[in-house]
């Protein structure tokens, strides 16, 4: 989507080419910048990269002498235009951004609560001094800001505001230390940069004179959704289809290259079928890719996994006739290499470290070939697949266990030192022991809901939605960053607010047979006749980056000159180089399912920490990999 940034100076006058040009040229050239001094006596300057799709973005003046910046793709266009009295045929319907202009003018900073899509904006109101910052309510979108006595900024990269001011690039220890933990989110506004705040998804945020912020949580998923009285799965699945072909229809456009991130599962395969079989009306395919490993025989049977998903995503692309299926093995693509190119991405650490190299394979060539959209069914499980509540068979673990017989404060107490205990002596994680204790990472958050020990009820609502990562999850906005670095839209048809409200009102225990066992069956139940069986019934999941261990044997000398970096960096106050030097080790001497998970989540992710910490300003876009 459409880019932007703005800054707000609270003390003096907004330099155009300083604040606005210059700190944009990182990303993109001088003459795809569109800045303004749209309040040069209130010190507030906006800026946009020029439109790449014209129908959704941009900057504008608005009646009422507000001004609104943003990006929107609105699902609920024909409701909102008529709800607004908008009667124009739709394809004489201006833009998109347009149309959010429209309900502010209507209902004002409420507006956010009649709108639909991937959308985020923020409008400057130069009469009463304040910025309103808006995003949707789970979209594919992002946005950031920093407010601060002398000045305010906006930008929907952080990489805009540190080249605005690098002095921003002040590292967050808690966060780190969270997520070298590979722990959920457990605060949404939080970046590995301190200063530097994410707008998470269903809030807005109002900033005044002097950098006041005030954010709001206008859309809590809890309040959203109402039990459905359903009796059956064929029931419950017969209006999940209505839901989703919806959600797929509003994100198919015939007039734009399309391609579609393609695995052997039930998400992205139902993704696939139904956007082809809408292209098909019309006489066109779909671009479809699929991550392969380098070896289509790597790790087949470990743990009922499979790791090449080429052959259930074939069983897809064939049955649907109109899709050009492509594989891609990214077998010049180095994990080292993806993981420094992510660091650039996103500006800092992400989860799914060692998944970067393959995911930016497979986007760039799609981008390559020309798709300017591309669809993925990345919430999937949270949603209309839903494994369901698992059979207490396979809780046998020690925190299920203690669940029912040990009171919670006394559960915290042992979950805590055993969690401590694990980091001084590296058993889980990279995290160093002193950035553990300096952090206090054992101490926070335990009555939050997403923390991973606090006590949930099995299936309860409650659980469905911190799984969700509803108000906080990341993963729109690195998809979103994703787009951006890579020129195209992502777009994921089961982020759909409407299809999610929909599934998560769906009685928990329609969603696992209870004769056979079988779980998502809501999904499964929902693409019978559409989807083969052959995938629509498979049990079994991919393993991602499946030939991980290969990849990093083969590129040995890079691994340990980049541990040998850190050894001598600030990282190795961050990160515990001996463990990730054992996982190194035992990479090169074994290959098993606990080796391929650590190489992941330990060696990788402290690698990826320790990289930002050394150079937390990121710095240039890496040479293509």
């Amino acid at each position: 989507m459409q880019e932007y940034w703005g800054v707000w100076r609270h003390i003096s006058a907004c330099d155009r080419e300083k604040d606005l040009v210059r700190i944009g040229q990182g990303p993109f050239s001088s003459d795809r910048i569109d800045a303004r001094l749209v309040s040069a006596d209130f010190g507030m300057a906006i800026a946009t990269s020029y439109e790449t799709f014209p129908t959704q973005a941009g900057l504008r003046k608005l009646p009422d002498g507000n001004w609104l910046v943003g990006a929107a793709r609105i699902d609920n266009k024909i409701e909102l235009r008529a709800r607004l009295g908008i009667n124009l045929p739709l394809r004489e319907r201006s833009t998109d951004l347009d149309l959010v202009g429209e309900a502010y003018l209507q209902w004002g900073e409420a507006c956010v609560e009649h709108l639909i899509g991937d959308w985020s904006f923020v409008v400057w109101q130069p009469t009463n001094r304040r910025l309103f910052l808006a995003r949707d309510q789970l979209g594919m979108t992002a946005l950031y800001y920093y407010t601060g006595r002398d000045y305010t900024a906006f930008a929907t990269r952080r990489k805009l505001l540190l080249a605005l001011d690098p002095g921003l690039a002040q590292i967050n220890d808690l966060y780190l230390a969270q997520f070298l933990l590979n722990w959920r989110v457990l605060k949404g506004d939080q970046t590995p940069h301190l200063p530097i705040h994410r707008l998470p998804p269903a809030h807005t945020a109002v900033i005044t004179d002097g950098g006041t912020a005030e954010v709001r949580y206008y859309w809590q998923v809890l309040h959203n959704v109402t039990p459905l009285s359903l009796r059956t799965v064929e029931e419950a699945a017969e209006g999940a289809l209505v839901h989703f072909d919806e959600a797929v229809r509003c994100r198919v456009d015939s007039h734009r290259p399309m391609a579609v991130s393609l695995s052997g599962g039930l998400d992205s395969g139902a993704v696939a079928l139904t956007a082809a079989q809408m292209l098909r009306g019309t006489g066109q395919s779909l671009a479809a890719y699929t991550g392969l490993p380098l070896d289509d025989d790597e790790w087949t049977a470990v743990n009922k996994r499979f790791g090449s998903e080429w052959a259930l995503a074939l069983v897809i692309s064939q049955h649907a006739m109109n899709i050009r299926h492509y594989p891609v093995r990214a077998e010049s693509f180095t994990p080292l290499a993806g993981l420094r190119y992510s660091l650039w991405v996103h500006d800092g650490p992400v989860s799914a470290t060692s998944n970067a190299f393959w995911m930016y394979a497979l986007m760039k060539t799609a981008s390559d070939d020309g798709a300017q959209i591309i669809l993925n069914g990345q919430t999937g499980n949270a949603g209309l697949s839903w494994p369901g509540v698992r059979p207490k068979k396979d809780a046998a673990s020690l925190r299920n266990r203690l669940k029912d017989v040990v009171p919670l404060q006394l559960r915290r107490v042992i979950w805590r030192r055993r969690l401590l205990r694990s980091i001084d002596y590296g058993g889980i994680t990279p995290l160093h022991p002193d950035l553990a204790r300096r952090s206090h990472v054992a101490d926070v958050g335990w009555d939050d809901p997403a923390h991973p020990y606090y006590s949930l009820i099995d299936g309860s609502l409650l659980e469905r939605v911190v799984k969700l990562g509803a108000g906080r999850t990341i993963v729109g906005a690195l998809y979103a960053e994703w787009g951006a670095a890579l020129g195209f839209e992502p777009r994921d048809p089961t982020a759909d607010i409407r299809l999610l409200r929909y599934c998560l009102g769906v009685p928990p225990h329609l969603f696992v047979d209870l004769e056979t066992g079988m779980r998502r069956m809501l999904m499964r139940t929902a693409m019978a006749g559409r989807m083969p069986d052959a995938v629509r019934l498979n049990p079994r999941f991919g393993l991602q980056a499946a030939d991980l261990i290969t990849r990093l044997r083969a590129d040995r000398a890079a691994m340990e000159a980049c541990l040998d970096e850190l050894e001598r960096g600030d990282g190795r106050y961050y990160v515990n180089l001996p463990v990730m030097r054992n996982v190194w080790q035992a990479v090169q001497e074994r290959e098993d399912r606990e080796t391929l998970r650590n190489a992941a989540s330990i060696l990788l992710r402290g690698i990826a920490v320790g990289f930002f910490v050394q150079q937390p300003t990121i710095g240039p876009r890496p040479d293509e990999i």
